[in-house]
């Protein structure tokens, strides 16, 4: 390949992707319908692509040359950054690029041919963009209600692995999608999976599965206490010496050491 015929590539390259920024919608969440009340965001958070350039790199010169970039000699890989969009590519010298941290598929694809096109202008003419494909994408949606995570991993035991030791959610593998779900009490759930429509079927298939074991949300503020209810002497506590004085227990927690309670402290 001569070098016109590559500042053409270049040319139509850079020309093609302008109109591809142009169409796509970054940083917004997919919004899923499960029903007439109740919509839920799914926020993609890390997309993982890799790609193969067909031919042999030399790390070192790619590190002096190039721009935002780290050689890592113990790992035997180069670590490349790109501002627009962002990720990180990781390099080796075999060939293989693995690039980390987009917010779509569409931006997955657009970063791994831009770190291939530097690649080209850094020396390397004969770098082909091929074997490209998403291998992981991680999401995350937070579900109107609360989840009684015991009961539903006990209903559901062939697919959930619950080990409150090691990690306060539920894992749920699901064959069908081929995704991993982890389900917070709290109502949080990530989901890893290949693609965003497997994404979406795969929260649109936990839905129904984790409704009969919502809980309602439940209030824990207590109304403040009135001086004459601290002043209880039910509420009293002798203390183990007689020098400190008396401690008073809010329900709160909080403890007050005082003998004398002229004002109230907050």
């Amino acid at each position: 390949m001569n070098e016109s015929v590559l500042n053409a590539n270049m040319i139509y390259y850079n020309h093609d992707l302008r109109i591809q920024e142009e169409n796509t919608m970054s940083n917004e969440s997919i919004q899923v319908g499960l029903n007439t009340t109740d919509n839920v965001h799914i926020v993609i958070n890390n997309v993982t692509s890799n790609f193969k350039t067909k031919t042999h790199l030399d790390l070192r010169n790619l590190a002096r040359r190039g721009y935002n970039t780290e050689y890592k000699r113990e790992q035997g890989k180069l670590i490349m950054k790109l501002r627009k969009p962002k990720t990180t590519a990781n390099i080796w010298s075999k060939g293989k690029v693995i690039c980390v941290g987009c917010s779509s598929e569409h931006e997955a694809r657009i970063a791994s041919r831009r770190v291939a096109r530097i690649i080209q202008k850094l020396g390397y003419p004969e770098v082909k963009f091929c074997s490209y494909k998403v291998t992981n994408i991680l999401a995350t949606c937070t579900l109107p209600f609360p989840i009684r995570i015991i009961s539903f991993a006990e209903k559901y035991k062939a697919n959930t692995e619950y080990e409150p030791e090691l990690n306060p959610g539920v894992m749920y593998r699901t064959k069908e999608f081929k995704a991993t779900l982890q389900i917070f009490s709290s109502g949080k759930i990530s989901v890893h999976a290949q693609s965003e429509a497997l994404i979406r079927r795969a929260v649109e298939y936990i839905y129904p599965l984790v409704w009969p074991f919502r809980r309602e949300q439940e209030s824990n503020v207590q109304p403040p206490m009135t001086i004459e209810e601290i002043q209880a002497p039910e509420q009293k506590t002798e203390s183990t010496t007689g020098d400190q004085g008396s401690v008073y227990h809010r329900p709160g927690g909080e403890f007050i050491g005082s003998c004398q309670l002229n004002t109230l402290v907050l």
